[in-house]
């Protein structure tokens, strides 16, 4: 099962200007990506023909935090439709993990969302409870509440 996540701007705890957060481009370097995916135990790397299938990278931007020459976290923002875009594919390193990493890209996501006047939203199953943590410190709500 799924939880279902928005931000509206009122909620939000944003920190856009993160020093550490650098924006990727996962076309032109997309093997760094790939080496980064295939370092976490819950992800798998695709052919990136496969990846960006029917210009999907015309409604993907990716954000990166990079630690000791690796990327350690990622996340992207994806965005849906005319009113909300979607923070999705957040991602830290097994070994960078606890440090804050995935909610200093999620505010900053949201950061970037709002700036453009959307509503965030995030999905994630009800087991992840890293992500959902992360979105709750960021100012995400549930759909419900």
């Amino acid at each position: 099962m799924y939880v279902d996540f928005i931000c509206k701007k009122e909620n939000a705890l944003t920190d856009a200007d993160d020093s550490l957060v650098r924006v990727f481009d996962a076309w032109e370097n997309y093997e760094t990506l790939c080496d980064f995916y295939d370092s976490c135990p819950e992800c798998r790397s695709f052919p990136k023909e496969e990846y960006f299938s029917e210009g999907s990278q015309d409604h993907w931007e990716d954000y990166v935090i990079y630690k000791d020459g690796v990327i350690a976290a990622r996340a992207g923002i994806w965005k849906e439709d005319a009113e909300k875009w979607e923070v999705a594919g957040v991602i830290t390193r097994p070994e960078y993990r606890g440090r804050g990493y995935a909610q200093r890209l999620v505010r900053y996501c949201i950061g970037v969302i709002h700036a453009h006047g959307k509503d965030a939203i995030l999905t994630t199953h009800e087991s992840n409870k890293a992500m959902i943590n992360a979105a709750i410190k960021a100012g995400f709500a549930t759909k419900e509440e």
